[in-house]
């Protein structure tokens, strides 16, 4: 599965694009991609998604969205037992997650190559 956060937001798995909802779930990925690996708090999402005035269905909302892109990311390993580890979503009662390594994005793919060319640049200079 391959994220794709420079331009639209994209998610490709098996050289084919994912159908990833509206833009409030679109949005929601975005979030959690860019904080990947860690924990998300339900608040926080609601935060990210909808400001200082969020409906008063905003959790309710959340949870949706998650349940919906999970089911979206993890659609073909719907037989397979695998940890949650090997989900790219997962989530408790208010919390949610995203579990991607950090080559599955082209964001992060993008900062290595960055990253790599900063120290060979200073290695030069000294």
């Amino acid at each position: 599965m391959e994220f794709r956060l420079l331009g639209p937001l994209e998610v490709w798995e098996d050289g084919r694009p994912l159908s990833l909802g509206g833009t409030k779930q679109r949005a929601l990925l975005a979030i959690l991609l860019l904080r990947a690996n860690e924990v998300v708090s339900r608040d926080v999402l609601i935060d990210e998604l909808w400001g200082e005035q969020p409906p008063a269905s905003a959790a309710h909302s959340v949870e949706a969205y998650v349940s919906r892109l999970r089911k979206t990311l993890h659609a073909d390993r719907a037989g397979e037992r695998s940890s949650s580890r090997d989900r790219p979503v997962t989530c408790s009662a208010s919390t949610s997650r995203s579990s991607i390594s950090t080559d599955t994005s082209d964001c992060s793919r993008r900062a290595g190559v960055r990253s790599r060319r900063t120290r060979q640049t200073m290695r030069s200079r000294s």
